[in-house]
C-alpha cells in the first residue's frame, strides 16, 4: 500500500483548527475562542474564505465592530471577488456606523453577480439562477433552474 507524501499535521498548540472545528466553536457560542482561532488560521494564510467570514460573524456577535472592519478590509484584499464577505460586510458596516459603505457593498454584490451571467438579482438579493442552454442551431435559449 503506498504511503501518503503529505506532511504530518503540525504538533504545535499554535496550529490553527480546521474549519469544521471552528464551526463547532461558533455553533456552541464560543465566539471569542472561535474568532481567535480563525485569526490564527488567517495568519497562517488560509485559502478558505469561509474562515474570515466566520471570524466576522463572531466579531459581530461579540460587538467588536472596529475589529470586524479590520478583518473585513484584510479579507477583501485576499478574496477580492467574494460575494459572501461583502454580504456579511453589509452588516459589519451598518453596525460600525458606515451605512454608505454597506450600500456600496450592495452595488458590488450586484455587479459581481451580473458578471457571472447565471444569476438574476432582485433588490440586491440573489433570486433565481438562469441557465443559458445552447441549441443545435447555434442560438441560445434560457431556462430557470430555481
Amino acid at each position: 500500500m503506498p504511503q501518503c507524501a503529505c506532511p504530518p499535521p503540525a504538533a504545535s498548540s499554535a496550529a490553527a483548527l480546521d474549519y469544521f472545528e471552528l464551526g463547532r466553536l461558533h455553533r456552541v457560542g464560543k465566539y471569542a475562542e472561535c474568532a481567535d482561532e480563525c485569526g490564527k488560521s488567517i495568519e497562517q494564510g488560509t485559502f478558505n474564505e469561509n474562515i474570515p467570514a466566520l471570524k466576522l460573524r463572531c466579531e459581530l456577535e461579540l460587538g467588536r465592530y472596529p475589529e470586524a472592519l479590520k478583518t473585513l478590509d484584510a479579507s477583501l484584499e485576499r478574496f477580492s471577488s467574494s460575494i459572501q464577505l461583502r454580504w456579511i460586510g453589509r452588516d459589519v458596516c451598518r453596525f460600525a456606523g458606515q451605512p454608505e459603505r454597506a450600500t456600496k457593498f450592495d452595488q458590488e454584490i450586484a455587479e459581481l453577480v451580473a458578471e457571472n451571467d447565471r444569476m438574476v438579482v432582485t433588490n440586491g438579493s440573489p433570486a433565481r439562477i438562469l441557465e443559458v442552454v445552447p441549441s443545435r442551431d447555434g442560438k441560445t435559449s434560457t431556462q430557470w433552474l430555481l
